[in-house]
């Protein structure tokens, strides 16, 4: 195990570097509360909008959630919290 994981060192490291360039490129407030849903073990953390409900937990979006999907490309869900996004 320790030699596989010895050798596998080069491989994480490189992934862990092309993850933090491709970190740069999200909306640091979108990678924050995914951060936070991640930390309390909540997956899946973004779903898609169905219909009008959440895709996570299928909860109707009242109308202004909706609205926010629309304009700002993502809303949290006010049940289950997971981040929604229009699919």
């Amino acid at each position: 195990f320790e030699q596989r994981k010895k050798n596998s060192e080069p491989q994480i490291a490189a992934l862990k570097q092309q993850l933090a360039e491709l970190e740069k490129d999200v909306d640091q407030k979108v990678f924050a509360e995914y951060q936070k849903l991640r930390g309390q073990n909540i997956y899946p953390v973004i779903v898609p909008l169905e219909g009008n409900n959440c895709g996570g937990c299928r909860m109707d979006l009242s109308i202004g959630e909706i609205g926010k999907i629309e304009s700002q490309g993502y809303a949290v869900c006010e049940n289950c919290h997971r981040i929604i996004y229009k699919g």
